[in-house]
């Protein structure tokens, strides 16, 4: 599984697809292709930089940016 998460939001994420957020849960790339790492769990911002973002194409502040975790079956939480 890759979890999508954000980096210094507003609440701490769960990385798992019970996490706060309700996180999208995608098996497969915009063409059709299948991930190669298992889902891709997409979680949600609570401090709205996703609405920034599609708005303006940018990122909201250097530190509002997003991060990828490659978790296996014992899912695990995110190193700060």
């Amino acid at each position: 599984m890759v979890h999508c998460y954000p980096l210094n939001d507003e609440q701490l994420h769960i990385m798992d697809v019970t996490c706060w957020c309700t996180p999208d849960l995608m098996w497969r790339d915009t063409d059709g292709t299948p991930f190669t790492n298992g889902p891709l769990i997409q979680h949600h911002a609570a401090d709205g930089r996703e609405i920034v973002e599609q708005v303006t194409g940018d990122s909201w502040t250097e530190d509002k940016k997003w991060a990828n975790l490659i978790t296996g079956p014992n899912l695990q939480e995110p190193e700060d």
